[in-house]
């Protein structure tokens, strides 16, 4: 309870003091800024965004650069379509000029090897696969927004710059991952899968786009009863998995068995963003070990019934040679014992 003073002066003292204070109570507008020009894209950020703060919407991707950099916003999300073939240098300004600032890209499949990159090396906070959908866009944008409360207020990486070589060697790099005969997923903190290349795909069943945002442990699972599931291990506690035999589940909901190795996933300052893993479909490799396994097993039986019939074969034979003599012998005593040999 506020008690006033007899005088004005008073009065418009404590009155200031009181208006401050509900000022600060106030809870202030989430800024959001987006880079988009495709009209049902856009059409969705604006419904799902505009009831959460200010919103700015501009297709010029130098235009946002330099909007950006006045630090006036909290979250940035940038088609990667407009992004052209150096989207590394757009983020990488946005980071130096406005740390606060969450960065997101919003792409499709076909733009998976740079989002990769992108998030490998720090400069992307969060991937939102296109096509976007309402019911991701509510279940992301709570946490995208708790996680730029975690930003730090100055930028961990050097100035941008337009280098040739840098982008034909991510482009290289980029290519190397793509092409990879292993499958190849990456997990966010809370691990939901943020990024896969396509023989993850190929092996698991699903087009990358379902695949983005699908909890891990649904895709891959122990046979024994854990407490913590083994990414999720490498992500809290640091273990490194290493042709770990785990149990994946296909698409059209048969099981596999894969080989899945695990590294962190940390950005320039050595923070943990998530979790990379590497696996390989090893249920061709088990039904070969199966099939000889087996022909081992056919052969031992083999052997062991051709030794058995060779014991046979040297009893069967005395027996005949006796029998044989039996035949010949024209003495009563030496027939008896023949016979006596055979029976």
């Amino acid at each position: 309870m506020v008690t006033w003073g007899t005088t004005s002066n008073d009065n418009a003292l404590v009155g200031r003091r009181e208006e401050e204070g509900s000022a600060r109570r106030v809870k202030q507008p989430v800024r959001i800024l987006v880079v988009e020009d495709e009209p049902a894209s856009l059409n969705l950020l604006e419904k799902q965004l505009q009831a959460r703060g200010d919103l700015v919407t501009v297709p010029d991707p130098r235009q946002a650069a330099e909007i950006a950099g006045e630090g006036a916003f909290d979250l940035l999300i940038a088609a990667g379509h407009l992004l052209g073939e150096a989207p590394w240098v757009f983020f990488s300004r946005v980071a130096e000029a406005a740390p606060r600032t969450l960065r997101v890209l919003s792409a499709g499949h076909r733009e998976a090897q740079r989002t990769l990159l992108l998030m490998q090396s720090g400069l992307l906070h969060y991937h939102l696969p296109k096509p976007l959908r309402v019911r991701m866009l509510n279940e992301v944008l709570p946490r995208l927004l708790a996680l730029q409360r975690t930003l730090p207020a100055t930028s961990p990486f050097p100035p941008a710059r337009e280098d040739p070589g840098d982008t034909a060697s991510l482009e290289y790099v980029a290519q190397i991952v793509e092409n990879l005969n292993s499958g190849l997923i990456v997990v966010d903190p809370e691990g939901r899968i943020v990024l896969a290349n396509t023989e993850a795909s190929r092996i698991l069943g699903y087009e990358r786009r379902e695949l983005t945002g699908m909890a891990i442990d649904r895709i891959f699972y122990a046979e024994e009863d854990t407490s913590l599931h083994p990414v999720k291990r490498t992500f809290e506690r640091g273990e490194l998995m290493r042709s770990l035999e785990l149990k994946g589940v296909h698409k059209d909901g048969h099981t596999l068995t894969v080989g899945l190795s695990t590294s962190l996933h940390t950005d320039r300052t050595g923070k943990r963003i998530g979790v990379i893993c590497i696996f390989r479909d090893l249920s061709g490799m088990q039904d070969f070990q199966s099939l000889l396994i087996r022909n081992q097993r056919m052969a031992a039986i083999g052997q062991l019934a051709g030794g058995i019939a060779h014991e046979f074969n040297n009893l069967i034979g005395g027996m005949m040679g006796y029998a044989q003599l039996a035949q010949m012998t024209q003495a009563e005593e030496d027939y008896r014992k023949c016979v006596e040999v055979v029976v």
